[in-house]
């Protein structure tokens, strides 16, 4: 007798997905918030689709995996060139 296989996986918690992908899991919340990764909910857990996964890494990305900023606003551990009155 064999082993037997595994059904695979429909679905996957953030942590493995952004592993599966190669990327942290705070690349794949700005994928996500981006709408560049669909998700399903299952009670409180955030769940990437396999299919979600394939699809990602069938296609080409230009754009870069970072939030968006809006005028004003900057990005944490990035500081100005304004000296601050110095």
């Amino acid at each position: 007798m064999g082993m037997e296989e595994k059904p695979a996986r429909l679905l996957y918690p953030k942590k493995e997905a952004a592993y599966l992908l190669g990327i942290s899991v705070r690349a794949l919340d700005y994928l996500i918030a981006d709408k560049r990764l669909n998700t399903r909910r299952v009670g409180k857990r955030v769940l990437v689709p396999a299919s979600e996964l394939h699809r990602f890494t069938r296609s080409d990305h230009h754009h870069p995996v970072r939030p968006h900023l809006t005028i004003g606003e900057s990005q944490p551990g990035v500081f100005s060139s304004d000296p601050g009155g110095m």
